[in-house]
């Protein structure tokens, strides 16, 4: 189980690709080993295999997809021939792509074995259904045992843990953290509600090298120079699928390799109704960027995550408006960007008067409890829109201005890149 397939390259410049499966080479392709990717629809990025001719694919952790089960790995997208892992070869690059079966998700039935994509990359979660309550025991072992049955969880010597979990509206806060652990293990745990017992295995991440070096500028405007990054995730180099593309404002600690998305990161200011000059030219520069071929992005997966002023600009952008400042008008931007989704915190109540084209856009709102800025305004807007957006809001209880709730949790990185 790992977290979500896809490519990219960098800005205002180009570079040549290497497209071998040794990236310290620059060897002809005809000379490479064919790749095989995984496609995870939906579910945790998968890593890309190199393969000899000719030769089975190791077959991979299975994915994870909230509120699916995984039917296995198909040779077409539509996902009617099954790969055998045993018996089937690569004879040239391929993709394989994930069959998931809808459900309805009951008590541990939506237990899920997650790695944390930010905090840390060796921080193993298990995500749960957010209308489970009940004590909940686990044990976590770097090795298999002999645990089958709930009778057999209670009599082990391994230790445990006990939790009490309560269901709630909050969802971003539903997982448990089982804390930093070493790399590239394949950790065994075993959760137990009452007589019930789901044995869950995952792979830990190793820290993950970046697949090309960051690509760096700056947007200057009226509110100062800022300064942004484009980050790649680590097979850039080897896999030539597209990639999923985020858009980070103010929301830091997305820089991660092990993220499944190139990620392009800027602290910018503007967000409150006045100047839009940087948030034009930050959306210019995006949509360029999208739009080079040789970056590799997929046009059809493309995310937004801000805070604070970052969020207002995130929605801003998403609904395709700009400010012309000589007329004080708000016009039509040539350059759209059409965002499948969105994670925001933080946003100003004003914004509620622009929201009249994210009614296909799923949106999650996020405000601290204590937050001066906590409206329900844009919820109650976006929620008279028609369109087949999910529009959701969650209050953070005890929080202020912040948004490491959310950023932190991996419930929501699941939500965002799902879309």
């Amino acid at each position: 189980m790992k977290t979500g397939t896809l490519k990219i390259a960098p800005l205002l410049f180009t570079f040549v690709l290497l497209i071998s499966c040794d990236i310290t080479s620059n060897q002809d392709n005809t000379d490479r080993n064919p790749t095989v990717l995984f496609d995870p629809r939906g579910g945790t990025f998968v890593k890309s295999q190199c393969i000899g001719e000719n030769a089975t694919v190791a077959e991979p952790e299975d994915p994870v997809r909230i509120c699916h089960a995984f039917s296995g790995w198909y040779r077409e997208p539509a996902c009617t021939t099954l790969w055998d892992f045993e018996n089937d070869t690569v004879t040239e690059d391929m993709t394989l792509y994930a069959g998931w079966t809808a459900r309805i998700p009951s008590g541990l039935s939506e237990f899920a074995l997650v790695n944390s994509q930010l905090g840390s990359p060796y921080r193993l979660d298990i995500v749960y259904n957010k209308e489970f309550s009940g004590e909940v025991s686990y044990i976590v072992s770097a090795g298999p045992l002999a645990i089958t049955s709930a009778d057999e969880f209670d009599a082990s010597t391994a230790d445990k843990t006990t939790t009490t979990i309560t269901a709630d509206d909050l969802v971003y806060d539903d997982y448990i953290t089982l804390g930093s652990l070493s790399p590239a293990t394949t950790y065994h745990v075993y959760v137990k509600s009452g007589a019930e017992l789901k044995s869950l295995s995952r792979t830990t991440y190793t820290v993950a090298s970046a697949g090309h070096s960051p690509v760096t500028g700056t947007v200057v405007g009226d509110f100062g120079p800022y300064d942004y990054t484009i980050t790649f995730p680590e097979n850039y180099y080897v896999t030539r699928e597209k990639w999923p593309f985020l858009l980070s404002m103010k929301t830091w600690g997305f820089s991660n390799p092990n993220l499944p998305c190139v990620v392009f990161s800027i602290d910018i200011h503007s967000g409150s109704e006045g100047d839009y000059t940087e948030i034009e030219k930050v959306k210019k520069i995006v949509s360029s960027f999208i739009r080079d071929s040789e970056n590799g992005i997929d046009p059809e997966r493309l995310y937004m995550a801000g805070y604070s002023a970052g969020g207002c600009a995130a929605m801003l952008m998403a609904d395709n408006m700009t400010m012309d400042t000589s007329t004080h008008q708000w016009v039509e931007s040539g350059y759209t960007l059409d965002v499948n989704a969105i994670l925001a915190e933080g946003v100003t109540s004003w914004l509620r008067y622009h929201c009249e084209n994210l009614g296909d856009v799923d949106i999650w709102l996020f405000y601290g409890e204590d937050d001066s800025l906590i409206n329900t305004s844009i919820i109650e807007e976006l929620e008279t829109l028609t369109g087949t957006g999910e529009h959701m809001q969650t209050i953070m209880p005890g929080e202020g201005h912040t948004s490491w709730p959310m950023i932190d949790s991996p419930h929501t990185m699941m939500w965002l890149l799902s879309r």
